[in-house]
């Protein structure tokens, strides 16, 4: 299973974390990745200035939003779980 993190930290709360947790929510079950994809929140993940950041299995995301949740999602996350 891979893991979808969406840091909760104060920077990225401020920025709309709740939104991208919802709409990456959201992407798994539309594309069935429920048994493959694991979507996780963490405290700080020491990038605050790039806030929303997003660590997919060991790869960070930065400026992560409501606006681009579902590109990143399709671009960065969906090719790597059909592979």
């Amino acid at each position: 299973m891979k893991a979808l993190t969406v840091c909760m930290g104060s920077a990225c709360h401020l920025k709309d974390a709740l939104a991208v947790v919802d709409a990456f929510r959201a992407e798994i079950r539309r594309n069935g990745l429920e048994p493959f994809v694991e979507l996780k929140g963490s405290f700080c993940l020491g990038r605050c200035v790039e806030a929303v950041m997003v660590k997919f299995d060991d790869t960070l995301i930065p400026g992560v939003g409501a606006h681009n949740a579902q590109e990143v999602f399709q671009n960065e996350v969906l090719p790597r779980c059909r592979s």
